[in-house]
């Protein structure tokens, strides 16, 4: 059986295309390298590097061997920290998705894919967030990792936008309003919209419209914490309402409808953990938010890559 120790000196010699500068690499002395290597031969049977004044170059058999030692070196040095993992368990990660599906818009799935596959060990827990405990249920542990809208003001979370969208103004497909394929924020300032109930005041001033409304939005009395409470008052009480375009295509249709809101500002798709959170798969499942949004960013209609 060959001794790993063979495969490294060889591999640190191969890539650096030199006995000198592997040996420097490994940190040891040149002619333990050299011998290393005969040794090596000695065992395959077969010669793995030419040497000449000017350094090493692999034979037809070096080559081959090279394709598979880099991946069982490789392989060698993940071992410690794979018995460290099997040795303690592995708590599930809990997600949380404001809105559901709605959270990244069309790219929440792709997301929880490409985590599916890099972390299949780890269990994953999925909660869906509403409008007033987006925040509040990873600031008190309640998820691990999560999918927000900001705007967000605090210090206990760490919130990386991703990407930003278009704001719909979504009402009944028999408002007045709906004959407009595309109005401005100034056409919308006296229409009652919908209160959300339990939201920080920024979170609601922001979807109210308030900067532009002069401080006084119009509302309806009956507050929603869902998507599907919101859609329903939209139905039954003639309002108008901001929504982002992902969450559009999920409640916009008939009888509601969306318009294009022009002047309104971008409504920011973030992930969020904690400021002290510490678990690998946790910061995982950021990674795996940031990658999927620069891949397939493209999805987004009128999207503005934020990572």
């Amino acid at each position: 059986m060959l001794d790993v120790e063979l495969l490294k000196v060889f591999l640190a010699v191969a890539e650096e295309e030199s006995i000198h500068a592997g040996a420097r690499k490994l940190m040891v002395a040149q002619p333990s390298v050299s011998r290393s290597l005969r040794r090596l031969e000695r065992e395959l049977g077969e010669q793995v590097l030419v040497r000449s004044h000017k350094g090493v170059r692999l034979t037809p058999a070096g080559e081959e061997l090279l394709a598979h030692v880099q991946d069982i070196v490789g392989r060698m040095e993940r071992v410690p920290e794979l018995v460290k993992r099997a040795a303690r368990p592995t708590q599930p990660v809990t997600v949380g998705l404001i809105a559901g599906a709605v959270a990244a818009s069309k790219l929440t799935e792709a997301i929880f894919h490409a985590y599916a596959e890099r972390v299949q060990s780890v269990d994953v827990i999925i909660r869906e967030l509403n409008f007033g405990n987006q925040f509040r249920s990873l600031e008190q542990g309640e998820v691990d990792v999560a999918l927000i809208r900001p705007p967000y003001r605090g210090d206990q979370l760490c919130v990386e936008p991703l990407f930003g969208e278009p704001v719909i103004l979504c009402c009944r497909s028999d408002n007045p309003i709906a004959r407009f394929e595309s109005v401005d924020v100034d056409d919308i300032l006296d229409l009652p919209m919908v209160e959300m109930l339990g939201v920080p005041d920024f979170w609601s001033d922001f979807w109210l419209l308030k900067q532009q409304r002069d401080g006084c939005p119009q509302t309806f009395s009956r507050p929603v914490t869902t998507m599907a409470e919101l859609r329903f008052t939209l139905l039954t009480t003639g309002g108008v309402m901001p929504i982002s375009r992902g969450a559009a295509h999920y409640i916009a249709s008939d009888p509601m409808t969306g318009i294009e809101l022009r002047g309104a500002p971008l409504s920011v798709a973030a992930v969020a953990t904690r400021r002290d959170e510490v678990r690998p798969e946790v910061h995982e499942f950021v990674k795996c938010a940031r990658d999927v949004t620069r891949k397939f960013m493209d999805r987004i209609e009128g999207g503005v890559l934020l990572t």
